[in-house]
C-alpha cells in the first residue's frame, strides 16, 4: 500500500471515529472531530486580546491548530461559513519569548506560509482559502473561533422495558428556570439579564427601558463591554457616512453637562472605554453615551468604544439592563 493511500485511509478512519462520537455541545456552537471541543464563530472582527477575553468568558480560548487534521478542519469549518473566502480568522498562537498557544497546548505543530512567520507581528492568523498561516499585528480585527469544551458527557439512553439493571425513564421533562424572561439574555458574570431593542434617541431608549423594569446598561468591565458588543452587533462593517448604523445607546449620562457621568440604574462609574475623539464637547449638549457595536470603515480605533452625542440623535440598537432572579 503506497504512503499516500495509507494517509487517505488514516485520515478517512480519524474522521469516521470521531464523527461517531457523542457530543454535547452548547446551542449556536458547532461540534469538532473530538467529542470533547466544540465551537463558537464571532462574524464581528475583533483584535486579538479583546477575541481571547470572549473566549475566556465561554470557558474556552481562541482555537488551536495542533495537527494538520484540525488545521483542516478549522480551515473547512471556516470556509461553510464565511463567504469571502480570501478572509483570514484569528488563531490563538501568540509570540513573547516563543511561539504558544493561548490554551496552553505544545506548539509543536506549524503551517505557516512562505516567509511567515513576520517576528514583527506577534499573533497567529489562518488565511481560510490555504489553510496557511500568517503572524499579524494583534491589533488588527478579524472574525474568530473560540474552542470550549463540551458539557458533560449525555447520560446512558433509559430503557422503557426496565429490569433491575436498566436505568428507568422519566415520566415528565425535567423544568429549566430562566433567570431571565424569554427574550432576555443572562450573563453570569454580572448575573443580569440584557435585551436589545431599536431605533431611538436616548431619552426614548431610557424609558422604555424603565417600563421593562430596566435601565439603559450599565458597563464595569472590558469583559462586559465585549460581551454587549458581541450581543447587539448586526455583524456588518459600517460606512463613515451612517454612524448611528455602528451605535448603541449605554446608560450614562452627564446630567448636568458638567463633566461628571453617571448610570442611570444608580451602580458606580467604575470602568470606561471613550473612543479616540470623545468625550465630545460642549458637554452641555453632549450628554449621551453610546458604544459602537460595530466596526467603522477608516475608523477601525473606534470598534467596541464609547461616544458622546445629543439626545436627539437615533442609533440603530440600545441596550437595556436589569437584575437577574434568584431562584
Amino acid at each position: 500500500m503506497s504512503q499516500m493511500l495509507r494517509l487517505l485511509l488514516f485520515y478517512i478512519l480519524f474522521f469516521l471515529d470521531k464523527s461517531s462520537a457523542t457530543t454535547n455541545c452548547p446551542t449556536g456552537t458547532i461540534a469538532g472531530t473530538d467529542a470533547t471541543k466544540c465551537y463558537k464563530y464571532y462574524m464581528a472582527p475583533t483584535n486579538f486580546y479583546d477575541a481571547e477575553t470572549q473566549c475566556t468568558l465561554n470557558a474556552g480560548h481562541l482555537v488551536s491548530s495542533t495537527n494538520g487534521f484540525i488545521n483542516s478542519f478549522i480551515a473547512d469549518m471556516a470556509k461553510s461559513i464565511i463567504p469571502d473566502t480570501n478572509a483570514q480568522i484569528w488563531l490563538g498562537g501568540s509570540y513573547s519569548s516563543n511561539w504558544t498557544w493561548t490554551d496552553g497546548q505544545p506548539f509543536t505543530y506549524t503551517h505557516w506560509a512562505k516567509g511567515q512567520p513576520n517576528m514583527t507581528n506577534g499573533c497567529t492568523a489562518m488565511q481560510i482559502s490555504s489553510s496557511y498561516w500568517y503572524s499579524q499585528s494583534c491589533n488588527l480585527s478579524l472574525p474568530y473561533f473560540c474552542e470550549i469544551p463540551a458539557s458533560v458527557p449525555v447520560a446512558p439512553t433509559c430503557n422503557p422495558f426496565q429490569n433491575s439493571t436498566s436505568i428507568p425513564c422519566p415520566t415528565s421533562k425535567p423544568i429549566v428556570v430562566s433567570p431571565c424572561e424569554s427574550t432576555w439574555t443572562f450573563y453570569n458574570i454580572t448575573n443580569a439579564c440584557y435585551k436589545v431593542f431599536h431605533s431611538q434617541n436616548w431619552t426614548t431608549s431610557e424609558s422604555i427601558c424603565v417600563q421593562n423594569n430596566a435601565h439603559l446598561t450599565s458597563i464595569h468591565s472590558l469583559e462586559e463591554n465585549s460581551f454587549l458588543v458581541e450581543l447587539a452587533s448586526s455583524g456588518n462593517t459600517i460606512d463613515p457616512n451612517n454612524w448611528p448604523y455602528s451605535e448603541a445607546w449605554i446608560g450614562l449620562i452627564d446630567l448636568n453637562g458638567d463633566g461628571i457621568f453617571s448610570w442611570t440604574d444608580g451602580t458606580p462609574l467604575d470602568y470606561i472605554k471613550w473612543g479616540p475623539p470623545w468625550p465630545a464637547l460642549p458637554l452641555s449638549v453632549h450628554k449621551y453615551v453610546g458604544l459602537i457595536v460595530d466596526p467603522v470603515n477608516s475608523h477601525p480605533g473606534y470598534f467596541q468604544t464609547w461616544f458622546n452625542w445629543d439626545a436627539p440623535g437615533v442609533c440603530r440598537a440600545y441596550i437595556c439592563k436589569k437584575l437577574a432572579k434568584n431562584f
